[in-house]
């Protein structure tokens, strides 16, 4: 059951780079509340993290309805 406190959790999307098992250079994104849980993660899929950082997000302008009429002319 859900508390109050893990539905104020604000996860991000993390970019991450790391070796697999074999030592291949692996990389991905995960979504993740802290770079602890990214870290935790990729460890248990057996992946050693060399590089972990939060993905920039774009923050547009709201869309106007201008904007939509003038798009779908």
């Amino acid at each position: 059951m859900a508390t109050a406190a893990s539905r104020d959790v604000k996860e991000v999307v993390y970019e991450w780079e790391g070796k697999d098992r074999n030592g291949k250079v692996v990389r991905g994104e995960t979504r993740a509340a802290g770079e602890n849980q990214v870290q935790a993660s990729l460890r248990r899929q057996g992946i050693l993290p060399t590089k972990i950082k939060k993905r920039r997000m774009r923050s547009g302008r709201k869309i106007t309805a201008k904007d939509l009429s003038i798009f779908t002319r």
